[in-house]
């Protein structure tokens, strides 16, 4: 899950521009001109006023144009009823960037938001690439890498699926080196060619995952009001979300509770054989 949030941290901070998190600066234009790569996205200088320029790379986007297209996806995401992650509250809207973002959050960008986004941004820059250079899919290959995770992380994976996912992975890399900057790949980036291994070794990914032990510990950490007790006071919390939970399990349908909130369909008509002792909706 962290390897996640790690990897969708350069998607983002370089399509947004995030101050501190874009892998396209000054010091990698000048990597690739040491390198002698990537000669159209060199740095270029002014003889007359020994200005520098930086050429405009394919995955660049305008501000007033393509981020806010793209913040807007982001921003007007609507997430089904209990969901832990709200991708709006984390969309700065006026300074057009993504930040303050959780693990969770991450898990639902890289999922399902960030192919929609870039779906509705990037098609429009594969006609600025620079002269002599063939214009780069650039969503296509971002599509690709969200759909990776989400299908290595689903609960139901065949093993026979796995090494075809292993190869995607490796070609989805080297794609993304012809589009990106050498910068863009850290450690975290080349990590994802290996979590086809670790599958193989430890099982499916949700076996393993630690959303639901740290909101357990978030939830725990709430409960303390004594800091030079903090077991005694986890322990009455504990104790009395247990208490409430069984009282507000026969108030009536008046009043609203944490079970009767999410309910959306009135179902008093169903017939149901037997008898009811709770009848409650859990989140």
């Amino acid at each position: 899950m962290h390897v996640k949030k790690n990897i969708c941290d350069n998607p983002l901070g370089t399509l947004l521009d995030i101050d501190g998190k874009p892998k396209d600066h000054v010091i990698s234009r000048y990597d690739l001109q040491e390198m002698g790569i990537r000669k159209e996205l060199q740095l270029t200088k002014d003889n007359g006023n020994e200005k520098v320029y930086l050429a405009k790379a394919c995955f660049s986007m305008k501000p007033e144009e393509e981020k806010k297209i793209f913040c807007i996806v982001l921003s007007d995401a609507k997430l089904r009823k209990g969901c832990d992650s709200n991708i709006s509250l984390r969309v700065q809207m006026e300074e057009m960037k993504v930040s303050g973002y959780k693990s969770h959050d991450a898990h639902f960008i890289m999922h399902y938001l960030l192919q929609v986004a870039v779906r509705k941004v990037l098609p429009n820059l594969l006609q600025v690439a620079v002269r002599k250079v063939l214009p780069m899919n650039v969503s296509l290959d971002l599509i690709r890498l969200g759909n990776f995770f989400r299908v290595i992380c689903s609960k139901f994976i065949r093993r026979r699926d796995l090494d075809a996912m292993q190869s995607e992975i490796k070609e989805i890399e080297c794609e993304l080196e012809k589009i990106f900057l050498p910068t863009f790949f850290d450690i975290m980036e080349n990590l994802s060619i290996h979590l086809v291994d670790d599958i193989k070794l430890g099982g499916p990914n949700h076996l393993r995952w630690m959303y639901s032990i740290k909101r357990n510990l978030y939830k725990y950490k709430a409960f303390v009001c004594n800091r030079a007790h903090p077991e005694a006071s986890i322990a009455e919390g504990v104790l009395a979300e247990e208490c409430l939970i069984f009282c507000s399990r026969y108030l009536h349908d008046g009043v609203k509770t944490r079970f009767s909130r999410y309910q959306v369909e009135d179902d008093k008509n169903v017939q149901t054989k037997g008898m009811i002792c709770h009848q409650y909706y859990l989140r």
